[in-house]
């Protein structure tokens, strides 16, 4: 008799953000950080 294989891991789910739009995600929020926030004096 020959074994078999039982997988039970979960079938890998889709990729939630593309490589390109999670390195524009992390630079939009660098950028966000970089900038002094903006104060109107009164």
């Amino acid at each position: 008799m020959s074994k078999t294989r039982h997988s039970t891991k979960e079938a890998k789910k889709p990729a939630a953000h593309t490589m390109k739009e999670k390195r524009a995600a992390k630079h939009m929020k660098k950028q966000a950080a970089a900038m002094p926030p903006i104060v109107i004096p009164h």
